[in-house]
């Protein structure tokens, strides 16, 4: 039998089956693309740490500043992916992305904040909105409040990592690694992890164990830290206080009364100037926020301010990673190693 590819033969399988050898083409492609979607790895909220540059500032360094940021060690083996993206005011996605707990910083300005707050001080009104103070008003926004943060983030070490009977007094003035229970870092670890891939066999187990004594021993650190900042700079123009809703119910048009509800809720929880972010601006010592952030409008303006996203219902566990983020920053900005 004479099987020879010949140019007739060759024209007329293309000109009778091309239809069919397109469909296969498809099918295949379609085939391997489920196979990949159904064995590739979900990052969770919380391993895939995102941060974004608010439409009113350029992140003109963004590769220097996450470099610095990763060089400190700043996240837990558990984030597993690291970005960032611009807002385009025109076109933002903002709102989107956070519907699906994508974000967990951002950048903004807070330009004319101090004739703002003279302004209250005064009970005048301020001539003009503070955007930090927009977005924290946002509610699809979720920004956790710092104050907040920091006490849920003492909570959980010492409900599911703390030896008993330590010093409720002054277990967090200072860093001490006796006071962690490894048995409970343990035993939390592989209820967490036990079905995750990376640690099936023992010995990954055990590294994993490992790595994860080492995220407690961090967060515990930058509690005490943090704690420490917010104690020594009390009177400085770098903690952005601030009452939720406040600004809205000066600035609003036709929600006022919705915004006032709120405000009185806020006012009744307790967290009426309560810490949201760090003014970067009002550092010295390190690195200046300028050289990585500038704010779009030109001129010496320097009041950026660090923000995190509220998504601990989403990531328990990796919710204090902003914290980590926003103590990185600091460091980076004052020169704290």
């Amino acid at each position: 039998m004479d099987n020879r590819l010949t140019r007739r033969r060759l024209f007329d399988l293309l000109s009778y089956e091309w239809i069919f050898m397109i469909v296969m083409c498809v099918v295949a492609i379609v085939f391997w693309e489920l196979i990949y979607s159904v064995t590739s790895v979900k990052l969770t909220p919380g391993q895939d740490f995102k941060i974004y540059y608010d439409y009113t500032l350029s992140s003109t360094s963004d590769g220097e500043l996450r470099q610095l940021i990763v060089e400190r060690k700043t996240f837990s083996y558990d984030v597993l992916k690291f970005g960032a993206e611009d807002i385009d005011r025109n076109n933002n996605v903002l709102s989107s992305r956070l519907s699906i707990q994508e974000g967990d910083i951002i950048f903004t300005d807070a330009v004319g904040i101090k004739e703002y707050n003279e302004a209250i001080k005064k009970g005048e009104t301020p001539e003009n909105p503070i955007r930090a103070f927009s977005v924290i008003d946002t509610p699809s926004c979720r920004i956790a409040s710092l104050d907040e943060m920091l006490s849920n983030a003492q909570v959980y070490l010492k409900i599911n990592f703390f030896k008993d009977g330590y010093n409720e007094q002054t277990v967090f003035d200072s860093y001490d690694s006796q006071n962690i229970d490894h048995a409970k870092v343990r035993s939390a670890f592989l209820k967490r992890n036990g079905k995750d891939n990376r640690f099936r066999s023992s010995s990954n187990k055990e590294q994993g164990i490992k790595l994860e004594i080492e995220r407690i021993e961090k967060l515990y650190e930058n509690v005490v830290f943090m704690r420490k900042f917010i104690n020594d700079n009390q009177d400085s123009e770098a903690l952005v206080k601030y009452t939720k809703y406040s600004q809205a119910c000066i600035f609003s048009i036709g929600a006022a009364g919705d915004y006032e509800s709120r405000l009185e809720k806020e006012k009744l929880a307790g967290r009426e100037h309560d810490i949201y972010g760090i003014n970067l601006g009002k550092l010295s010592g390190g690195r200046n926020i300028t050289d990585f952030i500038q704010y779009k409008l030109g001129g010496d303006l320097t009041d950026i301010v660090v923000l995190a996203f509220d998504f601990t219902y989403y990531q328990p566990d990796l919710q204090y990673e902003s914290l980590s983020f926003i103590c990185s920053m600091i460091k980076i900005c004052t020169g704290i190693n």
